[in-house]
């Protein structure tokens, strides 16, 4: 009876595992094609390549508001609910992950449950650093066409082949980089959030008071 019922457990472990096995994914995203030629670049809003070394400023996975609701948080410069609003897919992503850590390229593999990923819409959420509520960093949120497949989930999206109907951030601004195929890469720009009308309120307070004090001392 107690070797029947060892069984019982075991049994029961493997099938959770297998479960869980069952809910994993992978999801591949960067800026390269399949022959590891760069498709499009990832610049700031000056047109200067994101730094190869820089850590944690990509984030794949999806937003649990709709797309017009995104942008009005961006148009608010509301980068805390933009931030806990996303769910993210795996852990946080960088320019390093690429093995060479070329500027501007990236190639990232993120693993994680598939649940509650699937169907949900893929985007990518970007910035130049680390801190995704940062008002002085620059962010890039740009919506593939493509959805987080049923599980098992493993897939790959590049970076400006797949777009949907949402794009924060810009294109084209680009500096020349001579290391990446002897010319000027196409790019995607970060830029910069709005920021809040409280943050409004204080600079303009800020800049009153400079100019108060310097018309007392006159």
């Amino acid at each position: 009876m107690k070797t029947k019922f060892h069984h019982l457990i075991l049994l029961a472990i493997f099938i959770f595992a297998g479960s869980l096995s069952s809910r994993a994914g992978t999801l591949i995203i960067s800026n390269l094609t399949a022959t590891n030629e760069a498709a499009y670049g990832l610049a700031n809003s000056s047109g200067i390549l994101i730094a190869g070394d820089v850590s944690n400023n990509l984030r794949a996975g999806y937003f649990n508001i709709s797309d017009a609701e995104v942008l009005n948080l961006w148009n608010a410069g509301d980068l805390s609910a933009l931030n806990s609003s996303f769910v993210q897919f795996g852990g946080l992503m960088g320019m390093e992950d690429f093995d060479a850590g070329y500027n501007g390229l990236f190639q990232n593999a993120a693993g994680a449950f598939a649940d509650p990923f699937g169907g949900k819409n893929i985007y990518l959420y970007a910035s130049n650093g680390s801190d995704f509520t940062n008002a002085s960093a620059e962010y890039l949120i740009y919506k593939f066409s493509a959805t987080f497949t049923a599980d098992p989930f493993n897939g790959e999206q590049l970076l400006g082949t797949s777009a949907g109907s949402l794009l924060v951030g810009g294109y084209n601004n680009y500096s020349f980089d001579y290391s990446l195929g002897g010319g000027a890469l196409p790019a995607f720009n970060t830029v910069a959030a709005v920021p809040e009308p409280t943050t409004w309120m204080l600079l303009v307070l800020g800049v009153t008071f400079v100019l108060w004090r310097k018309r007392q001392r006159a």
